[in-house]
């Protein structure tokens, strides 16, 4: 019957029902190539054909050395540096000492000869026959630079760990200082950490007597020789096996140390090679990449907790934070996070390449009428068939007029019937507006989903009726999804509240109405699925939501703006959205994905 009243009567008033009750389709694939692919078969065809026994160096990975090259082993009248492959084949293992030390310590050719004098000392009261020590053992050929970062390697195997400081320009003559200024190093940061937990640290001082050394446990040391001894503690309790730390929480907690260390930059990524030397397995290193894409390889080459796809869920307090900060605005960690998607590949210019993500497109052109869902009562029924019908009521009585007499005669009955008819006519148009009512007005069990952005601020009523017709509360604000959402307890349920109410979201509002380009500016985006309405801030206005992964019970929303010449998605800003947004959205198959767009330079024409 209603297939058949349908063929004759007016369509609903709201909007058509699209995509089988779900978001619009993000379309938008990455037809190209991965710089460093996740797996070899997607490689350039050149890469590719590479024989099997050497296609490991396509994604990087590099062997960790099982011995140091060279030592300096000790001889009756002094020291000699040794092949250590050439002499242990010939004479078995040596046991050594790792020498920690800064170079600013120990600038010229008398304080290295004194180094090594110390250095000499060290070993022999430790029984070991040899002691290794960077301005000595380091090759001086192209292998130099694989092994300045494989130098964690040579403090796992070493005896015990002997730290020697001196005197300079920032430290002065207070042991404590030279020991403090060692402490602020990167590279001294995991050579502490790797140490043998059998043996303390034994600490000398230049120009002092060898015999005046003193002992520190590795516990003790974070305490006297790092500024951060609060976080980093929790990694030598990890190191000596009183607290075993997840893969993730071991990179969290080094994103928090080793960058507030200095360092003499050697190449861009050397944040990221120093954390290599914390794990397993890590990556060749690679002259041409940024900090960022040596932290993609390292990722990809570790990646069974994949940091990569959590990290990128991060909604940081600030936008000029650098990546590595992990300073989440709702204070989540990195475990907090399950991934939705999975990185595929680098895909240069400090981009990633991931699949499998939900998204959908953001519509700014304009409002469209939404299909509402409610039920179907039979108060709803007849108003909706009364209303309907009206048109054919109105054809009707007036041709029964039309064809009628005006006096009596055969016709009477005829012009009975069209007079009643067109009576009825007009109460039910004299009843429209409460018939309409009934039809339009009730519980909204679903609506089709649309998500709707428009830059500034509007009031959450004249949005609703903007939308649908009429303010009849259906929209509200969301409690907790944008770092200006806010929220009150009302009744014992989470209610949410205008942002704008906020004094520092109302100065927000004011100053992104003057701002200019390439400053944060405020948005508004509507969600008619969930019906919600997010205020938050972004530099550019974005074109998707792309759901990566989710936390608390929510799912992570990457609001994406578009550039069209390099084909990338760039991360906005990111929304907490419930779980009901990913069961109406479709998968993104393939996308290319930047954390930070480049601001292009922009020239002023004037007349």
């Amino acid at each position: 019957m209603s297939d058949l009243l349908k063929l004759f009567l007016p369509t609903d008033l709201g909007g058509e029902r699209r995509n089988n009750g779900r978001y619009e389709q993000f379309k938008y694939h990455y037809w190209g190539y991965s710089k460093v692919p996740a797996n070899i078969s997607e490689a350039k065809p050149l890469e590719a054909s590479i024989p099997s026994a050497h296609r490991q160096n396509i994604t990087g990975i590099s062997h960790r050395p099982l011995r140091p090259r060279r030592l300096c082993l000790l001889q009756d009248d002094g020291i000699e540096i040794v092949n250590v492959d050439e002499w242990e084949t010939l004479h078995g293992s040596l046991e050594y000492l790792f020498i920690c030390y800064i170079a600013n310590q120990f600038d010229t050719n008398e304080e290295k000869d004194e180094l090594h004098r110390i250095a000499e000392a060290a070993a022999r009261r430790a029984g070991v026959d040899a002691y290794w020590v960077g301005c000595s053992c380091m090759p001086e050929d192209e292998e130099l630079v694989e092994d300045v970062y494989r130098i964690s390697d040579v403090v796992r195997g070493a005896h015990a760990l002997v730290v020697i400081v001196g005197p300079s320009r920032t430290s002065g003559p207070d042991t404590r200082q030279m020991l403090r200024e060692l402490g602020t190093r990167m590279w001294t940061f995991p050579e502490v950490l790797l140490s043998s937990s059998k043996h303390p640290i034994s600490i000398y001082v230049r120009g002092c007597d060898t015999d005046s050394f003193w002992t520190l446990s590795k516990r003790n040391f974070a305490k006297e020789a790092w500024g951060d001894a609060l976080v980093s503690r929790e990694f030598i309790d990890h190191y000596e096996g009183s607290i075993v730390l997840s893969p993730l929480e071991l990179v969290s907690i080094a994103l928090q140390c080793l960058p507030t260390r200095h360092t003499k930059k050697y190449f861009e990524g050397d944040l990221s090679y120093a954390l290599m030397g914390l794990l397993r397995r890590r990556p060749k290193v690679n002259q041409a990449d940024s900090a960022f894409e040596a932290f993609c390889r390292l990722s990809l080459a570790n990646d069974s907790d994949q940091l990569l796809e959590r990290l990128i869920c991060m909604l940081p307090r600030a936008t000029d934070l650098p990546w590595h900060e992990i300073d989440d605005f709702w204070g989540s960690q990195l475990w907090d996070i399950e991934p939705l998607c999975q990185v595929v590949g680098l895909g240069g210019e400090d981009t990633v390449i991931l699949s499998g993500a939900f998204g959908a497109p953001i519509r700014w052109k304009s409002f469209e009428p939404v299909n509402l869902l409610m039920r179907n009562t039979v108060k709803r029924g007849v108003a909706k068939v009364v209303l309907r019908s009206t048109p054919l009521w109105s054809i009707t009585g007036i041709a029964l007029l039309a064809s009628s007499k005006s006096k009596g005669g055969d016709y009477i009955v005829v012009t009975v019937i069209g007079w009643i008819i067109t009576g009825l006519y007009l109460l039910v148009i004299l009843a429209s507006p409460y018939l309409i009512y009934s039809l339009y007005v009730g519980k909204t069990w679903a609506a089709q989903p649309w998500l709707f952005g428009f830059e500034g601020h509007m009031e959450i009523g004249e949005i609703e009726t903007l939308i649908f017709g009429i303010n009849l509360g259906r929209l509200r604000w969301s409690p907790y999804s944008s770092n200006l959402s806010t929220h009150e307890a009302r009744d014992g349920e989470c209610v949410g509240q205008d942002p704008i109410q906020t004094q520092s979201t109302a100065e927000s509002a004011y100053t992104a109405q003057n701002s200019e380009y390439g400053e944060l500016k405020l948005f508004t985006l509507v969600d008619t699925n969930t019906l919600t309405v997010t205020l938050f801030k972004a530099v550019r206005p974005p074109v998707a939501m792309v759901l990566c992964g989710s936390e608390g019970g929510m799912q992570r929303a990457l609001l994406c703006s578009y550039d069209w010449k390099t084909q990338t998605l760039y991360r906005e800003s990111v929304l907490r959205v419930e779980t009901l947004v990913l069961e109406h959205m479709s998968r993104v198959d393939r996308f290319r994905l930047g954390l930070e767009r480049p601001e292009v330079e922009t020239v002023e024409f004037s007349s």
